[in-house]
């Protein structure tokens, strides 16, 4: 029997070693050579947002929530409201000294819709916590 000589295996032992030489390529930790990304420019600077812009616009947020929600007719329509209203949360840019203020008020908005999702569909607790809120916060 005659055997043709292949070049298959040859080609095999090329492919696996340059996979591996692209995988040792994509998993190498990066060199540290001290020089700065993009990505790193962007969080070294501080954004300051103005306190004073963050208070209005959320107050605004609040005002149109409150007057949406008690314009609301049904349960769908309490849930739209509520979900426009921490889109436009979500949107804002916070202050540092606002940071905790404006999670607490997304949870209490996520709060509220798991509320109006559920069976009994009671908001009482969630609008306590946002009363609370706006007495800590009387400019809310």
């Amino acid at each position: 029997m005659y055997h043709k000589q292949s070049l298959f295996p040859l080609a095999i032992i090329f492919l696996t070693l340059a996979l591996a030489g692209l995988m040792i390529f994509v998993i190498q930790e990066p060199v540290d050579d001290g020089s700065v990304s993009s990505v790193d420019t962007e969080t070294a600077e501080e954004i300051t947002v103005d306190p004073d812009v963050y208070r209005e616009d959320l107050a605004q947020v609040l005002s149109v929530f409150e007057t949406r929600l008690e314009e609301a007719s049904d349960d769908l329509a309490k849930l739209v409201a509520t979900e426009t209203a921490q889109a436009s949360l979500l949107a804002l840019r916070v202050p540092v000294e606002y940071k905790e203020l404006h999670l607490d008020l997304v949870i209490v908005f996520n709060d509220i819709q798991s509320a109006l999702r559920s069976a009994d569909r009671s908001l009482e607790s969630s609008l306590a916590d946002l009363e609370a809120l706006k007495v800590t916060y009387p400019w809310l």
